[in-house]
């Protein structure tokens, strides 16, 4: 069985791991953003937008999501680092079994509403450019199956 010490510097590693990947899921979703065109009988219909996370509620959700539990997981690194530093082998443990609970909740609920939002707008996608495809063309020949 692993020591407590071992067991703390695992976690450490760990809550550093989580907290760089939510933070960059953070700035990949505040700089990343959309050119939309909507199309009709082929032909583009007014001017092109551009559509950001804070456009899309689902987006937001998953925004605020990844801040708090990027803060939640730097703040618990902090008190992890503290905790080794001064030698006390147990924490608040009942605190952090519930904390980290409802964090992993919270974070997947903020995944799930990434991941909708995410199909909703691929299944538009997906469904314009198939309807795009089902229209008649005038170009083709008919003459060149002959």
């Amino acid at each position: 069985m692993l020591s407590s010490k071992i067991t703390r510097i695992i976690s450490l590693v760990l809550r550093v791991l989580t907290a760089i990947a939510l933070f960059s899921s953070f700035i990949m979703l505040g700089i990343n953003e959309a050119r939309l065109i909507y199309y009709k009988d082929g032909k583009p219909i007014g001017d092109p937008f551009t559509l950001h996370f804070y456009d899309v509620n689902r987006l937001r959700y998953m925004f605020a999501t990844a801040f708090i539990g990027a803060a939640y997981s730097v703040g618990q690194t902090v008190f992890t680092i503290i905790h080794m530093a001064r030698g006390n082998e147990v924490g608040y443990v009942v605190f952090d079994f519930y904390a980290e609970e409802v964090m992993s909740n919270f974070l997947a609920s903020g995944a799930v509403a990434g991941f909708v939002a995410a199909a909703q707008y691929l299944k538009c996608f997906v469904l314009s450019v198939f309807s795009s495809y089902a229209l008649g063309r005038n170009d083709d020949d008919d003459d060149d199956y002959d």
